[in-house]
């Protein structure tokens, strides 16, 4: 024998109560050239227990043993679900019992005495037996792969269907159920094409259908087709069908996958409404905009950046900023980009470019990084703002501003010209006359020393007529007299060339010239030049109390436009008093205090007076330009307007006010200092 069935070892199970019978038929078996291996049993529980245990191809058995006959070992072997050849190999029984065990379902019958068929039989039974878990393995898988066509279909978000030659529809899935408003039972049978399709489609997919047919994969393969369907109530679905073709039976189907675009067709209209939209809003921008990738390279612009730059479209896009811009220009635009797309932050700044008539301009940029849909930074956008001609503006309007407040400077020193002369005038007066005191003294002196000349004099002779007379000029001169006034006006003389002195060093430091940089300033001392050059402006109306702050640092400030601002307050502090005086109180008794001190990281200067006060309706208004509580021609409205500018604009600080009607004004100024400036060593 050489069949591949039992050339193999073969495990058999034998059912047998006697042993000789038993090894009659291993015997036999054995002598016919099968390799093979028994286990005997002769009880159902013995059976049950070898076959749990361990894996059979084949069970011979007697069919009359004491604890167990044919017909029940037959069912115990079916009950276990094995299924391997079942042969009866016995003497005992009639023909009757063996067609009644093989109607049972045993395999074959064979009589002890005559077992030439035995293995034959064997073989057959093993054939088919083989045969036999082929085929339910076969059907095992085909239902596994129909359940699993089943469950895709059924799970799958695409409508999934499948049609014949003549595109009757053999397939329907529940997602074509929902798509289209068609159960799958009618469904089934109907023309697809006449079915689902609008009528400008149904000729696309015809071809389609016959290209697959011909097995034209080139045309099929990865392709889809956008097409118009139509659900059962008339209303058109956007489509979007993929198509192969499967050989069932002998003849071409063909599976079609049928995607909803309804809606993304409309997201994606919308969205290319939403681009136009914004290509358009992008076009109509005045200034240039543009955007690039993360590594620099130049995406897309508008047109007014075109137009700036001077570089046609299709030379400037893929270009980098070094293409468009010369190299000493490139630096700052390079190191926006860095920190934007480093730190993912929006950056602003100053820089220049050149221009399309090959000049260099002044812009502001402002860059902002734009993300993927992972986050990351895509790249950047940017715009430009041309401020050339508005720095230009801004220079000659600052030199009108310095203009302006030089000119009240001189306004103010005129206006105090009077005071200041009578200031001067007083101590010129009594230097004038000590002056001529000490002329006509030391006159008087001159000629009693010119006249004791005499005594000295050798061809002169000393008589007591001459001796008389020097002491009678002696005596005129009034020695005890001059003994006391000319030191008098010495020292009288000398206040009033320092009382001078001091007026002109105010003078001299209230008008400090404008700078283009802040300097270091002892802010006490500035405040006494001022009060020195106007004393003639309040003297008369008021007393002025000064509190200053001996450990007030100096102050980072521009000397001549902060003493503007100081004798501004001060001069409005005494025309408050007087007007309160003239207001019905003659007898008010004028008071301008001014104090100095250190608060954290700013110094403060309050000037107060007890003048009328201002009303809180006009208080936000005080420091308009050209705003004023003065009678026509008393004031031009600048004077508390240049003061807001010079604290708030030029030194970064702040001016304020507290004030009560009837009871007087204070103002407020606070002058930003650093940590630098507390450590910097007081001068002058």
């Amino acid at each position: 024998m050489t069949s591949e069935f039992i050339s193999q070892p073969l495990s058999i199970l034998l059912v047998e109560d006697s042993l000789e019978d038993a090894e009659l038929l291993i015997d036999h078996l054995t002598q016919a050239g099968l390799r093979i291996s028994f286990l005997r049993v002769d009880s159902e529980p013995t059976m049950c227990k070898a076959l749990e245990n361990s894996l059979w191809d084949l069970v011979l058995s007697d069919y009359s043993l004491p604890q167990l006959n044919g017909f029940k070992a037959l069912e115990v072997l079916k009950a276990s679900g094995i299924d391997i050849p079942f042969i009866l190999v016995s003497g005992t029984i009639g023909e009757e019992v063996a067609v009644a065990t093989l109607k049972a379902g045993a395999h074959d019958f064979l009589a002890k005495g005559n077992l030439t068929r035995l293995v034959p039989a064997i073989e057959r039974e093993l054939r088919e037996a083989s045969e036999r878990r082929k085929r339910r393995e076969t059907e095992a898988s085909l239902r596994e792969m129909q359940e699993k066509l089943i469950a895709i279909g059924e799970a799958a978000s695409d409508a999934i269907l499948m049609m014949d030659n003549h595109f009757r529809i053999t397939f329907w899935n529940p997602m074509a159920e929902r798509m289209f408003g068609l159960p799958a039972s009618l469904a089934l049978g109907q023309n697809l094409i006449q079915l689902i399709l609008a009528p400008g489609s149904r000729d696309d997919l015809q071809q389609l259908f016959q290209s697959a047919l011909h097995l034209d994969r080139e045309a099929v393969f990865g392709k889809t087709l956008e097409l118009t369907g139509r659900n059962k109530d008339g209303w058109e679905i956007l489509l979007e069908v993929s198509l192969s073709t499967v050989l069932l039976g002998g003849r071409w189907n063909a599976v079609a996958i049928l995607r909803d675009i309804t809606r993304r067709k409309a997201m994606e209209r919308e969205r290319l409404e939403q681009l136009h939209f914004f290509e358009t809003v992008l076009e109509t921008i005045p200034n240039p905009v543009y955007y690039k990738d993360a590594e620099g390279h130049y995406l897309g612009c508008n047109r007014a950046f075109l137009d700036y730059i001077g570089i046609p479209k299709e030379e400037f896009i893929g270009k980098i900023l070094e293409n468009i811009e010369p190299p000493e220009l490139v630096e700052p635009h390079r190191e926006a980009d860095q920190v934007v797309m480093r730190e993912r932050c929006s950056r602003t700044y100053e820089a220049c470019v050149i221009h399309s008539d090959g000049g260099v301009r002044t812009v502001i940029e402002s860059k902002a990084p734009y993300f993927d849909f992972d986050g990351r930074v895509a790249g950047i956008v940017g715009t430009m703002l041309d401020i050339t001609d508005r720095k230009r503006n801004e220079r000659e309007k600052a030199n009108l501003e310095i203009q302006l407040r030089q000119a009240q400077k001189l306004e103010a020193i005129g206006q105090l010209a009077a005071g200041i002369a009578h200031e001067i005038n007083t101590p010129i007066q009594f230097i004038g006359d000590n002056t001529s005191f000490l002329k006509d003294t030391f006159q008087d002196l001159l000629s009693y020393v010119q006249s004791q000349s005499a005594l000295f004099d050798t061809r002169n002779e000393i008589t007591p007529a001459l001796v008389d007379s020097l002491r009678e000029k002696f005596h005129a001169l009034d020695p005890n007299y001059l003994i006391d006034e000319v030191p008098k006006a010495i020292e009288q003389t000398r206040d009033g060339v320092a009382r001078v002195a001091r007026i002109v060093g105010a003078m001299k430091d209230f008008s400090h010239p404008g700078m283009e940089s802040k300097v270091h300033v002892d802010l006490n001392h500035a405040i006494e030049s001022t009060l020195i050059i106007s004393h003639n402006e309040w003297k008369y109306i008021a007393d002025v109390e000064t509190d200053y702050d001996p450990s007030l640092p100096n102050v980072p400030c521009f000397p001549g436009e902060l003493n503007q601002v100081i004798l501004n307050l001060v001069v409005n502090a005494a025309h408050a008093i007087q007007e309160a005086k003239e207001r019905g109180n003659p007898e008010l008794k004028g008071r301008i205090q001014i104090s100095t001190c250190l608060q954290g990281d700013k110094v403060t200067i309050r000037i107060k007076d007890n003048g009328t006060g201002i009303p809180e309706s006009i208080q936000q208004r005080i420091f308009d330009p050209f705003f004023t509580t003065k009678p026509i021609g008393k004031g031009t409205g600048q004077g508390l307007a240049i003061a807001h500018s010079v604290i708030v604009d030029k030194h970064r600080g702040r001016i304020s006010l507290e004030s009560e009607l009837g009871k007087g004004t204070t103002f407020i100024i606070d002058l930003p200092i650093g940590p630098q400036d507390l450590s910097l060593p007081e001068s002058r």
